[in-house]
């Protein structure tokens, strides 16, 4: 099992941002397999969440001009809303 704080780590990106890299356990497939979150953030609110099954988008938030953060994606609160998922909501293409 991934434990959030323990994998949490900077990725400098530039002289002035400083990227935040979590791996978090999402869920276990029916077959066993586990699932990992990566959460990427930079201080600015830009933020996103992929998972490893499949490079799925599963959250995508970006700042607006009044600092308020934004979901720009749709996606499932589990895995399961995943792997029932037909229509490949969160896909990259």
């Amino acid at each position: 099992m991934v434990e959030p704080e323990r994998n949490r780590r900077p990725v400098r990106t530039n002289e002035k941002q400083v990227m935040l890299m979590a791996l978090h356990a999402f869920g276990t497939t029916d077959d066993g397999l586990t699932v990992t979150e990566v959460r990427l953030a930079l201080p600015s609110g830009l933020a996103a969440s992929i998972l490893d099954r499949g490079g799925v988008v599963r959250d995508l938030k970006i700042p607006t001009r009044n600092g308020v953060s934004r979901r720009v994606v749709l996606g499932y609160a589990d895995l399961a809303g995943y792997c029932a998922d037909q229509g490949y909501l969160g896909a990259l293409a």
